[in-house]
């Protein structure tokens, strides 16, 4: 597989020249212009093979036209290899049409679609991190502090990811630009489009966490001010979470002297503290699954 990506690249990489001497050539806004596919990336936007001056050239970019077709069909399916085995298909009817000028949006679309099938693994990822941003994008009101740091976290690890799989060699060959993936059924999405909605949303994820963060210090130093001993020292081992405690009376203050404190750790067990006055008596923990 790693071999005809490479034969696909090689290939766009030697008609890079060509294409742009093409394009001087091509008519703005004609039908052989190329115009079209380097707008959307859809190999249906390719230039037909009556642009050929030849019945011979007319016939091999239509024999590569059907293979493109196919190549795109398979990754849009998910499926890489077959898609690589059209791609090759294609290479081998370009052939002859190496250098002239109406096959260079073809070529071009060698490589596209050869970037296009080394980010099918990408796929799950840039669909995830597409729906997060939407999320994010659309929350109002500021999440609690543990929701709003996973989401920051989250979207930090989706900014990464996307930043890697720009970085691929394959993707600058193709730009960014030109790429799009799926990201829902019936809904494209350029990759630049994508990085622009992921950088978005991790600004708004940022900024939730850091709204979050200050409401929670002005929760925690409401209880600061009435804890004391024991109770303020297990207050601040536990700097994401308040006790747990029976009665109606809630605050700081009926906190402050009820006898037993609960926290649930990150494993789901439970610890809990019980108090005389400001003095730790015992601490217990159990694991609630097994009561």
């Amino acid at each position: 597989m790693g071999m005809l990506l490479q034969i696909a690249f090689g290939v766009g990489l030697l008609m890079m020249a060509r294409v742009a001497a093409a394009a001087e050539r091509a008519v703005p806004g004609s039908s052989c212009s190329g115009e079209a596919f380097l707008r959307s990336g859809l190999m249906e936007d390719l230039d037909p093979p009556a642009c050929a001056r030849d019945a011979a050239g007319r016939a091999a970019l239509e024999e590569a036209r059907q293979a493109l077709l196919r190549a795109q069909h398979h990754v849009l399916a998910d499926a890489a290899e077959q898609a690589l085995v059209s791609l090759e298909h294609a290479r081998e009817a370009l052939g002859p049409m190496a250098g002239r000028p109406e096959a260079a949006g073809y070529f071009r679309a060698l490589v596209v679609l050869g970037a296009r099938a080394q980010l099918v693994p990408e796929v799950d990822t840039l669909r995830a991190c597409h729906a997060q941003a939407q999320v994010l994008l659309r929350q109002g009101e500021t999440p609690e502090l543990p929701v709003a740091r996973a989401q920051a976290e989250r979207a930090e690890e989706c900014l990464a990811a996307l930043r890697r799989i720009l970085a691929q060699r394959s993707v600058q060959e193709a730009t960014p630009e030109v790429l799009w993936v799926e990201v829902a059924p019936g809904q494209p999405r350029r990759l630049q489009e994508l990085l622009t909605e992921v950088r978005a949303a991790h600004r708004a994820a940022l900024l939730r966490r850091q709204a979050a963060q200050q409401a929670w210090e002005v929760v925690r130093s409401r209880w600061l001010r009435v804890l004391f001993g024991d109770r303020l020292r297990v207050f601040n081992e536990h700097p994401d979470q308040l006790p747990e405690y029976e009665g109606r009376a809630r605050g700081p203050l009926p906190a402050s002297i009820v006898p037993r404190w609960r926290y649930r750790t990150p494993e789901g067990l439970i610890e809990t503290f019980l108090f005389r006055r400001n003095r730790l008596i015992s601490r217990t923990v159990e694991d609630p699954r097994r009561s």
